[in-house]
């Protein structure tokens, strides 16, 4: 009983280790991002600097959204820039518990996870966010002056960021999904009509009336759901037998 006691004591003790650690290393990169944070908003600026005659001038509208702005900045770029390190120590608490397997198989999530996250982010920056502004004005009245406010813009450049970053997911939830066996593949067989059609339903929505935008939009999703589901399918078939050996291997 005192046994096990101690050996959850011992897990507690480490979860906090970790959990102080990474918040002491994203504490000292914040305070980095906010030393630089009036290069982090030129480089923001920046990113949209090639479609200057679609885009109106940035402007400060209130007096705390220089305030605003900076921490949101630092606090985000942070964030991002400590991920790895979060995911670092999320793989150091897990793998002593896991077959050989199944930490090459979590090592391998974990890397693939923060790549497609991270080209999201790119992705999203460089070309949704200029597609974004150059179609809003489709939507404003006629005689309506555009301004771009300074802090709804470095909101606008996160969440576009961060959204897309989550969209390029769609891989790994999928390949979660099969593998866990929540949902079986003849399941996602008999969907795939339905997930091509939500494809286009949620591009309509998404996008700006215009056919090709939703069709450009929809096509992608829906090869990141083919992606992901491929993916699965081939890491059960090459897994299973390597995660037998290796429960074989402990049990003698």
């Amino acid at each position: 009983m005192f046994g096990l006691l101690s050996n959850y004591a011992d897990c507690w003790l480490e979860i906090r280790s970790r959990i102080f650690s990474a918040i002491l290393l994203w504490f000292v990169v914040f305070l980095a991002c906010f030393y630089f944070r009036y290069d982090l908003l030129t480089w923001c600026q920046y990113l949209i600097s090639a479609h200057r005659s679609t885009v109106p001038s940035i402007v400060a509208l209130s007096v705390v959204d220089g305030f605003y702005v900076t921490f949101e900045l630092s606090f985000y770029m942070s964030l991002l820039l400590s991920l790895p390190a979060f995911v670092w120590q999320l793989w150091c608490f897990l793998s002593p518990a896991l077959f050989y397997a199944e930490r090459w198989y979590l090592a391998v999530v974990c890397f693939i996870g923060l790549f497609l996250f991270f080209l999201g982010l790119t992705l999203g920056w460089l070309f949704v966010l200029p597609v974004i502004l150059k179609y809003a004005h489709w939507f404003l009245p006629t005689g309506v002056v555009w301004l771009l406010g300074l802090r709804q813009y470095v909101s606008l450049f996160w969440y576009v960021g961060i959204y897309c970053g989550l969209f390029m997911e769609l891989p790994l939830m999928v390949f979660f999904l099969v593998h866990s066996q929540l949902v079986s593949p003849d399941q996602f067989h008999r969907l795939r009509p339905y997930v091509l059609l939500g494809c286009f339903v949620i591009g309509m929505f998404a996008t700006p009336p215009d056919m090709f935008a939703q069709i450009f939009f929809a096509l992608p999703m829906y090869a990141l759901f083919e992606l992901g589901f491929c993916c699965s399918q081939l890491c059960r078939w090459l897994g299973g037998a390597a995660i037998q050996r290796e429960i074989v291997v402990v049990q003698d």
